[in-house]
């Protein structure tokens, strides 16, 4: 990245409108500068921000992954010991209303899967 500030000789002023236009020019520079340090560090805030809420999201993702595994383990344990076979014919054959065909999304369609096998 370039500097925004370029190293130059400055050369002396030839009158107090000019000394003073230079130091105000400068002082100008420096605000920014100063803006910029205090933009660039809110950006950072912002992104540890960011990054700590999604830790969180990704916790709870976890645990709710988990406890639906377990739910799932049950389930197909119950059914082991029903001694009753699922039974492929008792899936939905035709398109339902919120099938893929009519728009649904992706996750809803993966959702289908597991459920239905």
């Amino acid at each position: 990245m370039n500097s925004y500030i370029h190293h130059c000789i400055v050369p002396t002023p030839c009158s107090s409108m000019e000394a003073y236009l230079l130091l105000e020019v400068t002082q100008s520079d420096h605000q920014i500068l100063l803006k910029w340090k205090d933009l660039a560090y809110e950006i950072v805030h912002c992104n540890t921000i960011t990054l700590q809420l999604n830790c969180i999201v990704l916790e709870w993702a976890e645990r709710d992954l988990h406890t639906v595994d377990e739910h799932i383990s049950h389930i197909c344990l119950t059914i082991r010991q029903s001694g009753h076979p699922v039974a492929p014919v008792y899936a939905m054959q035709e398109s339902w209303p919120c099938s893929p065909e009519n728009g649904k999304s992706f996750v809803f369609q993966a959702l289908c899967f597991l459920i239905l096998g």
